[in-house]
């Protein structure tokens, strides 16, 4: 085994052994020789194409050198050289020289490779020889030859030309890296980059020249020399750096005689005191040859110096030819006051001028300048103030004197009236100044009176007023008459007096006065105009007229009283009433129901106007002057057959307007009469209820109908006063129901020029019980007479004569349409609304403002020139006016010939107008020789006109002037023919300063024009610019090139006389020039950026941008950053992007942990070249750094110790460590942990939020006293995540004393507990929790807790566990008392000494909902009035109402709800910001209700239920709230019938004053007047033959007009009456026109038409029913309704009565019942033979139905003809016997005669006189006298009097004779 192992230990090593190249050669034997084989190189081994790069580091492996031996020998590798060295074992080749390619371009070497010698065989040596090129890097910069660069160029020099060609560049480095390129940099002095350009001419490679070729015009005097800074750069390639170098050239600009000279501190301006001494200077003058390279000498003087105030003086010239001189004051002193300077405000103009004295040789005179200067004279105090009135001097005063009269009552500050008084100080500004002050000369004058103003300037108003006006008395001597002065005093104590004296006249100062206070009278309310009642008088100390007192009175009811002004007697006014006749009282104006007590104002005015009032009450005595009034004017009810009681209850109701002292309104009701003998009603005599005693009953009446007489009595004295009602209950019913329409609201829309008939729209009804075919449409109202209706289709069309200009009619119309139906007994009528818009139509031509127009237009004005503006007015909206001038255009020349050939001047286009605006101006150069007057005409045209004209013309009339060539002649370019002149001044000049002055010339004399007039001009601009007299152009304020590029106006220049005036006028365009006076603005007042700090170099931040309003170089903007920031960020010069700057290490040098946001300042200027007129401005961009987590955590400290006692028990703190992130965010949030768990043990744990670290087991030290050492590791929260670590050395050991705080666990500072109000005593509140280190067993460790003991209303209100450190409360908490608590908490241990630790917690009271919401108002609050206007728009706001809660934020939410009131939905409630805002859902119409009474609640939003409560009001609860909605009405509606279009009838014998029918109309208006009625028309139509339904020509009925008095009408309650028998109108109709009106519009009237036909029993036909009477009439209008369906065509039935049935013995059969009725057509009556066949069996079956169903067994006529019959014997003796008795009574009656007479003759003779009673008829006091009942009064009811049958027994209440007959009235 042994053996074994080291053989295979062996075998391996002998493997290598036989693999080993050395062991292993195979040398090759040649004739028994070995032969050795040279080595080779192999291919990518021998260094073959082969290069380096020159800055290839030193010790760099560069190549590996590879070779090979036939043999498999090894091979040795050499190389020659310095720079290149190989391991001759490996053919590792490394660089062993530096290499420099500029200086070694190629590397020459030798490769050598050495093989092995084999037995005899030599080693072979293979040599190679290789070229290396060594490749370029560019590390040489460009280099500059032949330094310094220097050269001169003349200013003239031609641009574009090459002015130097002598800078040489060379680079070393090849290839790109010797490419340059030249360019000028930044460095170069101001405009040399701008001047000149350089470029770089190849000469070589490496070589270049640099050529600089001028760009721009030289100016010496600009810039007399250049520096330009160029920079030579290489074109580095590979991504390397390129490198550049710098050089200067020196340009000297050669000076040529070119310039004018120049002043050098021009403009000038100077102030200069009035007055100043001979020499006296006013400012230096600068002045040089503009050529300085060469300057000339100066000749400097003065020009226009017109009053020689000032001369130059010279002083030195400097070496660089700079001439200085003074300008001082001359012998002649300068004097504002001066006309002329006072006539240009101050200001003296004259020009200074500077010519170049030119060598004699050149004989050219020199160039010169002119400048203008300026010279303010400002004024010096030589002038002492005048008064406006003639003063003289005393001692050093001037004095004078005025005298003033004032009323003795003048009020305080008021100024002296009549005082006049005016001072003057000649001087200005503070010159000027001068006080105002007044001296008492009498001593009553102090204080009496002041002077305004006290201190004034120039010439200002002296105004005195009174101080105290209790001194004035004219009736005291003492203070009748003042004196004092009115001083003017100069500051130089020079003084002006002007003395005032003031006479105090008499006035009314005395009041009238009465003895007492207040007065009180009474009177009766119906005491008579002209009853005293009382008397009141006043006294007044004053004597004559304003001693005399006139009385009067006023206040609400004065008119009702009058007051004798003399003597003060009051009385009762007669208010315009007439005499009354009634017997009770007489017309008063005094009512006690209206108005009980009258509280006055009595006056009295004395002859001064002096006015005491004293308080008048009037108390109104109650008399009985009102009976009662019933609520209604009738009371209508319908019953049933055998209904005993009503349903509901019938009650009459009457109030009574009389006081407590005549009945307090007591009423009490009465029966007073009814038309039945039957006792059927009686009325609860206090309430009104009518009630029932028995059943109703037809048969108890004989129309069916019981007719009362209510009457109401009241309680007044002397005698009570009543009033009557009638009352109307029918016994059945019948009913009809209006038509209604498809659409509340039709809306259409139609052209302005609609035609006759077009068609509107159509509006369609339905008739819920009658045939739709029946209906009839009709316009009510709002048509405006322009619309008609189709009154069957109901289509609206244009009327015949209808106008529809929108203009006159306006645009819109609302149309109320009816519809009407024929229902039976009344017509009802449907309404909708029609709104119809006009759609306006291009249909009026234009016109023209004038009809003509005249201008004067002189004929030199230039082409251009406006001379007219036209307007013309369209009044269609679309008009699009295009002017324009038409034929014929007539021209006359100045001898008033009209010009017919313009082939010698072409008049017609001498003007042309502008087609938009119509402005006129001229076209061709006017000529007055050529036409003087030229007329045009001028049309305007609608281009939108769609109907009729569109064009109107007008005519325009031009007298052309002549120009004279005497007129004055402006300086060139004026011309006459081009008569303008521009001026291109500077802007911002200072206002008032003379920029230009106007030289013309008089041709005449040759002299300069003095006289220049400004002319009006459209230019508004125009108003800034003054001329002078003199031609001094000047502007008011300061021009702005900004704002105003340019202002126009004209002046004239005037010459001659003013009989010979000759005038020029030149139209002057200033034209103002920028000057750099806005410093540029940026667009935001501030900018603000966010960026990573982490952010690469040249990222963007933002981007500023600033514009300059200046234009050219002054709006160019660059800017810069100054300030904080410059190092961190950059910005790009030109765009404004600002950007990082890299830093020092290629990145950026923000850090967000050491600065966290930046304030930069950018700094825009203009003028990038930079000078003296650059301006700046500043904008601050503030950039904040947003974190990234790239710092780790960073303990408080760099290592923590603790010291843990031996004895402490688990979760002991041990420390707390800290630790804080920079970053912010997630990045900073820090958390805990330890670095190695290995270290704690399980000992330990620690919070990883807090840091804090505790005891998790019972430590002991272990006798230990060296620390032990636990790593702490803190970790962000950041991505990626960053850690750092501290030690904590803990210490074990023992703690005997108590040195441990407490420390609280919680709360923790700026912990906040919370509670909720009224919580129970005891509710939790807050846990409280501290920490003593010392052992919790002993007194040191054991904690207390506490409030602190300050007498606080917290003990009374929280309570803590002294041990457990639990808080409660100890009451119930109110938020709305206090919502917030500050608790001191104390913890202290029992240890000696006592530690103890504070905190503060914050207990917040939270809000429960334990208010309900409540509306501020008191329980027995009167509900909230409101007070809307019927017809207001949907959806507008009327009110609000607002509830409280005391809760907060949502539990004081307030919802509101309408929960009664609003059962029709017309209002609604809405929640806006807890107020409940009511609005109008629905339309408010006054006539459906006036008064809305609504319950609103507030309820708290969750309680939506309350939504759909509904409840009546309790004024207990707060939560509800009671609204009244009065609806104010507006007079929108009209009277309308209730019924229209009646058909009824009246028998022939019908009684006088029979009633026929009463029509009702009502308008709904609350301030309605009283309708009144009135018959207009009464026409009666004869059937010639009824309608015969079988024969289709009937023959035509006759009408005539009759007298409107046939009928009666009642005007006050529309009865309508018979007013005589009708017999002569039998067979036919009458139509009676009704109208019903309450205003003197007639169209507001209303009308109807009654169809009354006269009836006679021989007309009708008659139903026989097999039952009686009253069942019958229960089923009438069931009977008529189904009989006219029942028939085929469209026929209607008038049934009269139902009465028991008259067989034709006469004999009454009281079990069946007849009716008479009636049949029309369209309103015909049909004769009764076709009424007959209608009620055939055979031919109508299903009438013969209808007629059995209703028990009908028989259709007879009304009233039947007996024929003649046979007489039988028993007839013909009853007859005998009947002659008989005859015969008997005859003879009877002829002796009683006989007897009767002699029995008088006997009276006559014992003289015995009969009186006879006369008879009188029984008629009802509720009829008219003369009037009798006929019947029962049924409204509209076609029974009212053909039912009311004419008996044997009614016709006894008729006189018996005739005489009575006839004096009854009608």
């Amino acid at each position: 085994m042994y053996y074994s192992c080291i053989i295979m230990l062996l075998l391996p090593c002998f493997f290598s052994l036989l693999l080993h190249p050395a062991l292993a050669q195979n040398p090759r034997i040649i004739n028994n020789q070995a032969e050795n084989r040279p080595p080779r190189l192999l291919p990518q081994g021998d260094l073959e194409r082969f290069s380096i790069a020159e800055n290839t580091p030193v010790g760099t492996i560069i190549y590996n050198l590879r070779a090979e031996d036939p043999e498999g020998g090894n091979v040795l590798f050499f190389i020659s050289g310095d720079y290149l060295s190989v391991d001759s074992n490996t053919g590792v080749v490394t660089l062993a020289k530096a290499l420099d390619r500029e200086v070694t371009p190629v590397l020459d070497v030798v490769i050598t490779i050495e093989d092995e010698p084999i037995r005899e065989a030599p080693e072979n040596l293979v040599a190679a020889r290789r070229t290396i090129p060594v490749l370029d890097r560019n590390d040489n910069p460009p280099e500059f030859r032949e330094k310094p660069y220097a050269f001169s160029v003349l200013e003239t020099q031609d641009v574009g030309s090459t002015v130097y060609s002598s800078v040489l560049v060379f680079d070393a480095d090849s290839g790109p890296n010797a490419e340059i390129d030249l360019r000028c940099t930044e460095e170069s002095s101001i405009d040399a980059c701008e001047t000149f350009d350089i470029f770089a001419e190849k000469i070589e490679e490496g070589k270049y020249r640099g050529l600089v070729v001028l760009k721009k015009k030289l100016d010496y005097e600009r810039v007399s020399s250049y520096n330009i800074d160029i920079e030579a750069a290489d074109k580095a390639v590979g991504g390397e750096d390129r490198l550049a170098a710098r050089a200067s050239i020196i340009v000297k600009v050669d000076d040529v005689q070119d310039q004018d000279p120049v002043f050098l501190n021009s403009p000038y301006s100077a102030t200069v005191a009035e007055g100043a001494p001979q020499g006296t200077e006013i400012f230096k003058i600068e002045v040089r040859d503009g050529d300085t390279g060469k300057p000339r000498d100066l000749n400097v003087r003065l020009e226009e110096d017109i009053l020689q105030y000032f001369q130059l003086v010279e002083e030195n010239k400097s070496a660089d030819g700079v001439l200085t001189l003074s300008l001082q004051t001359s012998e002649n002193q300068i004097d504002r006051e001066n006309s002329q300077i006072l006539k240009e405000g101050g200001l003296y103009t004259f020009t200074i001028v500077a010519e170049e004295i030119s060598p004699l040789e050149d004989g050219i005179p020199g160039a010169e300048t002119r400048t203008g200067v300026t010279v303010v004279i400002t004024d010096i105090d030589d002038e002492l103030p005048v008064f406006n009135r003639n003063g003289y001097f005393l001692f050093y005063l001037i004095l004078q004197e005025i005298t003033v009269p004032v009323p003795e009552d003048v009020g305080e500050d008021t100024p002296l009236p009549g005082l006049t008084l005016e001072v003057v100080d000649m001087d200005v500004s503070k010159n000027a100044e001068f006080s105002i002050f007044l001296e008492p000369i009498t001593p009553n004058s102090e204080g009496v009176f002041y002077v305004y103003p006290e201190t004034a300037i120039g010439k200002t108003p002296v105004i005195i007023r009174v101080k105290d006006p209790g001194q004035l008395d004219h009736e005291n001597p003492e203070a009748k008459e003042f004196s004092f002065y009115v001083v003017a005093l100069t500051a130089n104590n020079e003084a002006v007096k002007s003395r005032v004296n003031v006479i105090v006249t008499d006035s009314n100062d005395n009041v009238p006065s009465f003895p007492e206070n207040t007065y009180e009278f009474s009177v009766p309310e119906d005491a008579q105009p002209g009853t005293v009642i009382g008397q009141i008088q006043a006294f007044d100390p004053d004597s004559g007229s304003f001693g005399q007192v006139q009385y009067s009175v006023r206040g609400f009811g004065s008119e009702k009283l009058t007051v004798n002004p003399t003597t003060g007697d009051i009385a009762v006014a007669n208010c315009g009433l007439a005499p009354s006749r009634s017997r009770r009282r007489s017309q008063s104006c005094l009512d006690y129901e209206a108005q009980k007590t009258f509280s006055l104002i009595y006056t009295a005015t004395d002859g001064g106007g002096q006015i005491t009032t004293t308080t008048l009450i009037v108390n109104i005595e109650d008399v009985n002057d009102n009976a009662p009034v019933f609520e209604q004017t009738e009371y209508r009810r319908v019953v049933r057959i055998g209904d005993d009681k009503f349903q509901p209850p019938l009650v009459v109701k009457a109030t009574d307007k009389d006081g407590p002292l005549q009945g307090g309104g007591k009423v009490f009701y009465t029966i007073k009469s009814i038309n039945t003998d039957v006792v059927v009603f009686e009325i609860d005599p206090l309430s009104g209820e009518l009630r029932m005693l028995r059943p109703v009953s037809v048969e108890d009446t004989e129309s069916g109908r019981y007719d009362l007489v209510i009457r109401a009595t009241d309680q007044g004295n002397p005698e009570p006063l009543h009033a009557d009602v009638n009352v109307y209950v029918n016994v059945g019913s019948m009913r009809n129901q209006r038509p209604k329409f498809q659409q509340r609201l039709y809306e259409a829309t139609i052209r302005e020029d609609a035609g006759p008939k077009t068609e509107v729209i159509g509006v369609t009804a339905t008739d819920p019980d009658g045939s739709d075919a029946d209906l009839r449409y009709s316009i009510y109202s709002g048509s405006k007479d322009n619309f008609i209706i189709d009154p069957i289709t109901g289509v609206i069309s244009v009327a015949p004569d209808a106008n529809l200009d929108i203009d006159q009619n306006g645009e819109l119309y609302e149309l109320e349409v009816q519809s009407t139906d024929q229902g039976e007994p009344h017509k009802q009528t449907g309404n909708t609304k029609v709104i119809l818009t006009i759609q306006d139509v291009n249909n009026k031509p234009p016109k023209f403002t004038q009809s003509s127009y005249t201008e004067y237009v002189l004929e030199n004005e230039p082409k251009g020139f406006q001379v007219l503006e036209v307007k013309a007015v369209d009044l269609d909206r679309n008009a699009d006016l295009e002017y324009d001038i038409v034929e014929p255009i007539v021209a006359r020349d100045k001898s008033g010939s009209i010009l017919e050939n313009v082939a010698a001047y072409n008049y017609r286009s001498a003007f042309t107008i502008d087609p938009r605006n119509g402005k006129i101006v001229i076209n061709e150069q006017l000529s007055y020789n050529q036409a003087a007057v030229i007329i045009l005409t001028i049309e305007v045209k609608d281009k939108n006109t769609e109907v009729g004209e569109n064009s109107a013309v007008a005519e325009a009339t031009f007298y052309i002037q002549a120009y004279n060539a005497d007129s004055p002649i402006f300086p060139a370019p004026w011309t006459p023919s081009d008569p303008t002149i521009e001026i291109e001044i500077d802007e911002e000049l200072e206002p008032g300063t003379p920029f230009y002055n106007i030289t013309a010339k008089d041709p005449l004399t040759g002299q300069l024009i003095t006289n220049y007039q400004k002319l009006s001009a459209t230019d508004p601009m125009s108003e800034i610019i003054q001329v002078s007299q003199y031609g001094a152009i000047i502007s008011n304020q300061r021009l702005d090139y900004e704002t105003v590029k340019s202002v126009k106006f004209s002046v004239a220049a005037l010459a001659g006389t003013p009989e010979d005036l000759r005038r020029s006028e030149a139209h002057i365009t200033i034209k103002l020039k920028d000057v750099n006076d806005n410093a540029p603005v940026f667009e935001s007042p501030v900018y603000r950026a966010k960026i990573n700090e982490s952010v690469l170099p040249l990222a963007l931040v933002t981007t500023v941008k600033a514009t300059d309003a200046d234009t050219g170089i002054y709006g160019e903007v660059i800017y810069s950053l100054e300030g904080e920031g410059e190092e961190q960020f950059m910005i790009h010069p030109t765009d404004g992007h600002v950007q990082v700057r890299a830093g020092a290490r290629g990145r950026s040098n923000l850090d967000r942990e050491i600065k966290s946001s930046y304030s930069l300042r950018v700094i825009a200027k203009d003028i990038p070249a930079g000078g003296p007129d650059q301006k700046s401005t500043s904008v601050l961009v503030e950039v904040e750094l947003l974190d990234v987590n790239d710092s780790p955590p960073n303990f408080s400290q760099e290592r923590y110790s603790a010291v843990v006692p031996e004895n402490s028990p688990p979760n002991t703190m041990v420390i707390q460590v800290h630790a804080e992130d920079p970053d912010v965010g997630e990045n900073a949030r820090v958390s805990y942990d330890f670095a190695n768990p290995n270290q704690v043990q399980d000992l330990y744990r620690i919070d990883r939020q807090t840091g804090q670290i505790y005891t998790k087991k019972l430590l002991t030290g272990k006798g230990r006293n060296e620390p032990y050492i636990i790593t702490i590791r803190a970790l962000d929260a950041g991505t990626p995540q960053q850690i750092k670590d501290t030690d904590l050395y803990v210490t074990i050991g023992d703690v005997s004393r108590n040195d441990g705080v407490p420390e609280f666990i919680a709360p923790q500072v700026g912990d906040v507990a919370t509670v909720l109000e009224e919580s129970s005593a005891g509710t939790f509140v807050f846990q409280c929790e501290a920490y003593d280190p010392d052992d919790p067993n002993t007194a040191n460790g054991k904690l207390v807790y506490s409030f602190p003991q300050d007498g606080s209303i917290i003990h009374q209100l929280f309570d803590i566990n002294p041990s457990t450190g639990l808080i409660t409360t100890l009451a119930a908490l109110d938020r709305e008392t206090r919502s917030e608590y500050s608790l001191i908490i104390e913890v202290k241990d029992l240890g000696t000494p006592v530690q103890q630790a504070t905190r503060t917690l914050t207990v917040k009271v939270k809000d429960v909902d334990d208010h309900a919401p409540m509306f501020d108002r008191q329980k027995n609050s009167v509900p909230l009035r409101l007070e809307v206007v019927e017809e207001m728009a949907l959806g507008s706001k009327i009110g609000a109402v607002t509830a409280v809660d005391k809760d907060i934020e949502r539990n004081a939410e307030v919802g509101y709800a309408i929960i009664d009131g609003n059962e029709d939905d017309i209002f609604e409630i809405r929640d806006e910001n807890n107020v409940g805002v009511i609005y109008v859902k629905k339309r408010l119409d006054r006539e459906v209700s006036g008064l809305y009474s609504l319950t609103i609640r507030c309820f708290e939003p969750g309680n939506r239920a309350i939504k759909s409560q509904r409840k009546k009001y309790d004024k207990s609860k707060l939560d509800e709230i009671k609204v009244l909605i009065v609806v104010l009405d507006m007079d929108d509606n009209n009277p309308r019938f209730e019924t229209r279009n009646v058909t009824l009838g009246v028998r022939v014998n019908a009684p006088l004053y029979t009633d026929v029918v009463r029509v009702t109309a009502l308008d709904p208006d609350a301030d309605a007047k009283p309708i009144r009625y009135s018959i207009k028309n009464i026409t009666f139509t004869k059937n010639l033959n009824n309608l015969n339904l079988f024969n289709s020509r009937p023959k035509m009925n006759t009408i005539t007009q009759v007298d409107k008095t046939i009928f009666l009408i009642d005007p006050n309650s529309g009865h309508i009456q018979t007013n005589q028998t009708y017999h002569e109108f039998s067979d036919g109709y009458f139509m009676i026109t009704i109208m019903a009106s309450n205003s003197p519009d007639l169209s507001k009237a209303d009308m109807i038409t009654l169809k009354v036909f006269v009836l006679q029993d021989t007309d009708l036909m008659k139903f026989v029913f097999d039952d009686d009477p009253v069942k019958v009439s229960k089923q009438i209008s069931d009977i008529k309704s189904e009989l006219e369906s029942a028939f085929a065509l469209p026929l209607s039935i008038n049934i009269y009565d139902t009465e028991f049935y008259s067989q034709y013995d006469g004999s009454l059969d009281f079990g069946r019942t007849s009716s008479c009725f009636q049949i029309l057509k369209d309103d015909n009556v049909i004769d009764l033979n076709s009424v007959q066949s209608l009620f055939d069996a055979r031919a109508n079956p299903s009438v013969q139905e209808k007629l059995e169903k209703f028990r009908v067994i028989s259709v007879e006529r009304c009233a039947n003809v007996k024929s003649n019959y046979e007489v039988s014997w028993v007839q013909i003796c009853i007859l005998a016997i009947a002659i008989l008795i005859g015969i008997v009574a005859f003879v009877a009656a002829t002796t009683l005669c006989c007897l009767f007479g002699k029995y008088k003759r006997r009276i006559r003779r014992q003289n015995i006189r009969i009186v006879e009673a006369p008879v009188r008829a029984i008629i009802p006091t509720t009829h008219p006298p003369g009037s009798i009942s006929g019947g029962h009064h049924h409204p509209m009811s076609p029974g009212s009097i053909a039912g009311s049958r004419i008996y044997e027994w009614q016709e006894t209440a008729l006189p018996i004779d005739t005489a009575s007959y006839k004096s009854i009235p009608r």
